[in-house]
């Protein structure tokens, strides 16, 4: 411990080194009583300095600020045997540690002294030492007071969330919050547990969210009031990443190893890319992931997005810019899309997935790879089920052959198929290991057939041989051998056997050969024609032919095309024709258009058929002349035609009624008795017969109804018109009109049946819209009116409301529409007329005031439409009443101007008066207020004390503007009103008896409304606002709103100046303690 020792009198030093070794023993002392060995010593290491303030080279001023201009921190005390206030406070503000008078008693005191500076300068070092550490950490500190108002951030605050802290010292802790009620939450917790540890999330400058780790540490007075709260919070966005990292790569291993478990144990192609798909949706959490093969698409996730993902893939080409095993990443429609084309021999797949997030690289090697394995899985499944398919189909040829196939080694029966055994008549086991001499009828046969193969193999060729076998019944049958041999180097390896019975065929060549003459005959002589027709030429053609194409001989067709006779509209058929033919194996055109020879055009019916002309396919045409009957048809189907399609498509219905059936009716005659409940088993029975007796359409009809149809009936077979109106069962109006006709030579009724039950609902409809239109404008809370320039034609209930005139006065000739409107608005409304009638557009909605009967203005919208036609002048009107929208608006403008005053004069003002004359003024400008006062609470005296007033006259204000005792037998309204804490308003107080008192004033000034409310912040009343007004300009209910909603804000700001005025009042009495401290320590004859 090393002390400097400055002062020029030894006894002195000598007394201060008594006192300070019985406090610091093993204390070191350096002696100073000249300039230049104080400027020695204060360059060396030393704890603390102990000075003189009479030094005959300087004073102890100048030393202390020398050695605090070196070492601020270093203790100093100073000893004095003289001084004065003054001296002791300039002392102090340079940094003196404490002073110690220069006498024994005092003296005593010096090591206690030395030993607080000491620990003072130990406590601003670690001071000095933890705010270094706070202001340099990495971890982002701040604090915030009781308010939660931010009062000190450090330097990583700034690097983290990009504030400077100036713009953060000040403002509230809701800058940095995402969620502010979670905020409160956390920050209420903190102080309730005295500190916690949490995550959870902060907002930086720019908006982003920023995950913290965060520790929040309340400080609190002995009370356990909070003074204030530090909180740390550690950047964790590196932490949350690798934990996003580490979830990331655990599920693309999840979703690898689910796909390679799926791969290795689902065998169908569908349903292994169905689940791959949404293994990969499911795991990894994309919104969409499809997989196309050449012919199918397998969809998981958001199937709409992914087919207009596609759609666009192919719009821009992407498919064709692919490369083989290289993923292309495009952004579509705000998100990301990796695709990739993978191939395996013949098969390619292309993979396209879809994600809210950017890929990252372990994302696209997992893509890629997963990718490879799905094509490797396709292609085994392929190969598997195409071995598989060529051993069923291989197995089922063999065993469906309806030809027998066998097996032989040097001629020893080996394996046979079905066909085989059934030809034969043998058994496996009665064959297998067995010569094939067994199936000859002669060992000669056996013999000869086997001296044929062994030649055929030689040469290289196949072995096709007839021969007789036995079957094991002993019967015989033609059969057809066809052998070739396994390894044709080595006959032992085995023959291939294929064996057909031709028993059959060959008796039936020799019938065929016997019929074809017949058949021959047949067709020479036949009166159709008939054309063989191969390749695109006709190969025959029979004498029929011949005439029906007018040539002179049968030279004339052959070697051409049956098409090159086809009339261009039997041509148009032809694709149609050779389809059929392809599906059915025939062809039939009931008429056929040909071009003869000399260019008359024919018609035929034709057949075409596969037949076989001289052992190989052909086709065979047989034409029917139908050129008469198709003439004569087209000619009655044209006159048919014009009538039918007029009745069918009659948009009424039409019946003909011959003899007692009704034999005809049309489309719409049929709907009207399809929908007809009771008619619906008539319907059924016309579709099915046709007719419809008229006896069981009378029965449809009630008794009276079915006299009427009769009536008409009746009329109409004596030739005259008749005409009936009906209502069904099902509520439709029909009118039946009958007339009489020719049918077939004879007299038949036509019948004309109209639907006019729309007609009939139309008018019902229009007759109760008119009805609801006129209850709707009668009813309507809008003002409408029509009016022309005559005047008002018509004005609904609403608009007599509006306006106070009566609908007589208003639909008058005499009444002017102008004096409805407001003077300064007229002018706008006539030049709306004006370019109404220039033919100018003008909106369709305007605001104006109008002015009612009584003399009051009130605001209305206005909408107008044009109903006048042709040029007609008529004008359609809705007017809304927005008077107190209006208001409302006014209300809400002047309640911002009050907020905004009351917060500047708040912040403005030194005292309670200056605050309430200021907020009085302002409520007086902004509410054109006549009388207001302030009231405030002095608990200590229980008094409510004026603050201020504007408006009273100076004998108004001797009588009310008064301090009041708070009592509950006082009549004044101010005092009751903070008793009960709730406002009160007396609407006229020159009746008012409780005021009796006063009423000659207020009847003299002209005072009648009285409205007083209490000024409560936080539970506690500050005082009682006041506002008088007179007739000619009242207190209207807004006014008395905005009055109440901004009461507590005028509470809180007498709150925060009286909190002012409290914490200036016990700085003053700290500053006169230390000024009456000074005096007493510093005065020469205290000292004495």
């Amino acid at each position: 411990m090393k002390f400097l020792l400055i002062d020029d009198e030894p006894d002195d030093r000598e007394l201060a080194k008594k006192y300070l070794k019985e406090e610091f023993p093993d204390a070191e002392f350096i002696e100073i009583f000249s300039q230049k060995q104080f400027y020695e010593a204060i360059e060396q290491d030393f704890d603390a300095a102990i000075t003189d303030y009479r030094l005959h080279w300087t004073n102890g001023i100048k030393v202390l600020m020398e050695i605090k201009k070196r070492k601020p921190f270093a203790p100093v005390i100073m000893l004095t045997g003289t001084g004065t206030e003054e001296v002791a406070v300039e002392a102090m503000k340079r940094g003196l540690d404490d002073y110690v008078l220069k006498t024994p008693e005092r003296f005593v005191r010096l090591p206690a002294a030395v030993r607080a500076a000491m620990q003072k300068e130990e406590m601003w070092k670690r001071e000095k030492m933890l705010s270094t550490i706070v202001e340099n950490a990495r971890e982002a500190v701040v604090s915030v007071d009781s308010k939660g108002n931010i009062i000190y951030a450090n330097r990583a605050t700034e690097e983290i969330f990009g504030w400077k802290k100036e713009e953060l010292i000040g403002n509230h802790m809701n800058i940095m919050a995402v969620d502010k009620e979670r905020q409160r939450e956390e920050f209420e917790r903190a102080i309730k547990e005295n500190g916690i540890r949490f995550e959870t999330v902060r907002r930086d400058r720019y908006g982003n969210e920023i995950p913290v780790l965060m520790t929040v540490i309340p400080f609190k007075d002995e009370k356990g009031n909070l003074l204030f709260a530090s909180a740390t919070m550690v950047d964790i966005r590196d932490l949350k990443e690798n934990e996003r990292r580490i979830k990331h790569l655990n599920e693309l291993l999840r979703a690898i190893r689910n796909i390679n478990q799926l791969i290795t144990r689902e065998k169908d192609k569908d349903k292994l890319l169905e689940k791959a798909c949404k293994i990969l949706t499911e795991v990894r959490g994309y919104e969409a992931v499809c997989i196309c093969t050449e012919d199918q698409m397998y969809i998981s996730g958001e199937k709409r997005v992914c087919n207009e993902m596609i759609e666009f893939v192919k719009s821009k080409g992407i498919e064709g810019q692919l490369e083989e095993g290289t993923e292309k990443i495009f952004e579509f429609d705000g998100k990301h899309i990796f695709a990739i084309l993978l191939s395996k021999n013949e098969l390619s797949i292309f993979l396209y997935v879809i994600y809210s997030r950017k890929f990252d690289k372990e994302e696209v090697e997992l893509l890629k790879e997963v990718g490879t394995d799905i094509v490797f899985a396709l292609r085994s499944i392929e190969v598997e089920e195409a071995l598989k398919e060529e051993e069923q189909i291989t197995q089922a040829i063999l065993s469906a052959s309806p030809v027998g196939i066998g097996y032989t080694v040097n001629r020893i029966l080996g394996w046979a198929n079905d066909a085989m055994y059934r030809m034969t008549g043998y058994t496996p086991e009665e064959t297998l290991g067995k010569s094939a001499g067994i199936l000859y009828e002669s060992d000669e046969e056996y013999e000869r057939v086997g001296r044929e193969m062994e030649k055929a193999f030689k040469e290289g060729k196949i072995a096709e041989i007839l021969t007789k076998w036995k079957r094991k019944d002993g019967s015989t049958f033609d059969c057809f051998i066809r052998a070739y041999p396994l390894n044709p180097e080595d006959l032992k390896e085995g023959v291939v056997v294929v064996a057909m019975d031709v028993t059959e065929k060959r008796r039936l060549e020799k019938e065929l050969m016997e019929s074809e003459e017949k058949y021959r005959m047949l067709i020479e002589t036949s009166p159709d024609a008939i054309i063989l027709h191969k390749n695109g030429e006709i190969l025959y053609v029979n004498p029929a032919t011949v005439k029906f194409f007018g040539a002179k001989s049968d030279k004339e067709l052959i070697g051409k095309s049956l098409l090159d006779f086809a009339h261009p509209d039997l041509k148009k058929k032809s694709p149609e024709m050779l389809q059929e033919f392809k599906e059915k194996g025939r062809i039939y055109i009931p008429d056929g258009k040909f071009v003869r020879l000399d260019g008359e055009i024919v018609y035929g019916e034709i057949i075409g058929t596969v037949t076989v002309y001289k052992g190989e396919p052909a086709l065979q045409v047989v034409i029917r002349d139908v050129t008469q009957r198709k003439k004569m048809e087209e000619a009655l189907r044209e006159s048919e035609k014009k009538y039918r399609v007029l009745a069918d498509n009659a948009p009424a219905g039409v019946f003909i009624l011959y003899g007692k059936e009704i034999i005809y009716i049309n489309k719409m005659a049929e709907e009207m008795l399809r929908r007809e409940k009771d008619a619906r088993e008539l319907y059924k029975k016309w579709r099915k017969e046709g007719k419809i007796n008229i006896n069981d359409f009378l029965l449809l009809w009630r008794e009276e109804k079915r006299r009427q149809i009769m009536n008409i009936l009746e009329q109409g077979v004596k030739g005259k018109k008749a005409t009936v109106k009906l209502e069904t069962a099902s509520g439709r109006y029909l009118l039946f009109t009958i007339t009489t006709i020719k049918y077939k030579g004879k007299d038949a009724l036509l019948g004309i049946v109209q639907d006019i039950t729309e007609i009939r609902e139309a008018e019902r409809k229009i007759i109760e819209s008119e009805k609801r239109f006129r209850s709707l404008v009668a009813n309507a809370h809008d003002a409408i009116y029509i009016i022309t320039p005559q005047g008002f034609k018509y004005v609904n209930p609403a608009f007599e409301e509006l306006t106070g005139y009566s609908r007589e006065e208003l639909l008058s000739k005499e009444f002017d529409f102008t004096k409805l409107i407001h003077p300064e608005d007229l002018s706008m409304i006539l030049e709306r007329e004006e370019a109404r009638k220039r033919g100018e557009k003008i909106p369709s909605r305007y605001e104006f005031r109008i002015v009612r009967k009584d003399g009051s203005i009130r605001v209305v919208e206005a909408a107008t439409v044009d109903i006048g036609e042709d040029k007609e002048v008529r004008v359609l009107g809705i007017l809304r009443d927005i008077t107190e929208r209006r208001r409302a608006e006014e209300e809400v403008r002047k309640l911002s101007h009050l907020h905004r005053a009351i917060g500047m004069s708040i912040n403005q003002s030194e005292n309670i008066k200056e605050l309430c004359e200021g907020l009085l003024n302002e409520i007086r400008e902004i509410l054109d207020i006549e009388y207001a006062n302030i009231f405030i609470y002095d608990k200590k005296r229980q008094k409510l004390v004026p603050s201020a007033y504007v408006g009273y006259p100076e004998e108004l204000a001797k009588v009310l503007i008064k301090e009041y005792d708070i009592g509950m037998k006082q009549p004044w309204i101010s005092v009751k009103v903070f008793i009960d804490r709730k406002e009160k308003y007396i609407k006229n107080v020159q009746q008012y008896k409780p005021l009796s008192f006063s009423q000659e004033l207020y009847k003299k000034y002209g005072i009648k409304e009285l409205f007083s409310i209490p000024l409560i912040i936080k539970g506690e009343i500050r005082g009682v606002l006041q506002v008088a007004a007179t007739a000619k300009n009242p207190l209207l209910p807004e006014k008395r709103r905005l009055l109440k909603s901004i009461a507590e804000e005028i509470a809180a700001g007498i709150a925060k100046i009286e909190a002012e005025e409290r914490m200036k009042e016990a700085l003053e009495k700290e500053r006169e303690f230390k000024l009456r401290t000074a005096h007493y320590f510093f005065n020469p004859i205290c000292i004495a």
